[in-house]
């Protein structure tokens, strides 16, 4: 259900930026000791799109949060205009407890997924 609403507020049209706003809500999460991990976990698949990939990764490693790719296969993926991304292990290895957080980054991905 988290994972839902999370999707759905990122998906509306408020004057905030995505990305900020998870590491927004990371910050929240850390300030009150509720999470120990700092991996977060992006779902991958060919045609995701690469700014909403790789935007978030970034800001994220800045933040000294690691990042994961799941994916259907190990392999490199190809995003919208090109970007490639290398899954790290398999969607159905991932565990909502090993991660404090879920990146789903938009393009025609989700749809395949």
């Amino acid at each position: 259900m988290f994972m839902y609403l999370c999707i759905y507020l990122l998906t509306l049209n408020f004057d905030f930026h995505p990305p900020l706003f998870v590491l927004s809500l990371l910050g929240f999460l850390e300030n009150k000791s509720v999470m120990q991990n700092k991996t977060v976990l992006a779902f991958l698949d060919d045609v995701y799109e690469d700014l909403e990939l790789w935007y978030p990764k970034l800001r994220l490693e800045e933040a000294g949060y690691a990042l994961k790719c799941a994916a259907p296969e190990i392999k490199t993926y190809a995003g919208k205009h090109g970007y490639p991304a290398a899954s790290d292990l398999l969607l159905k290895d991932a565990r909502s407890e090993d991660f404090c957080g879920l990146l789903v980054p938009g393009g025609f991905m989700p749809d395949k997924l």
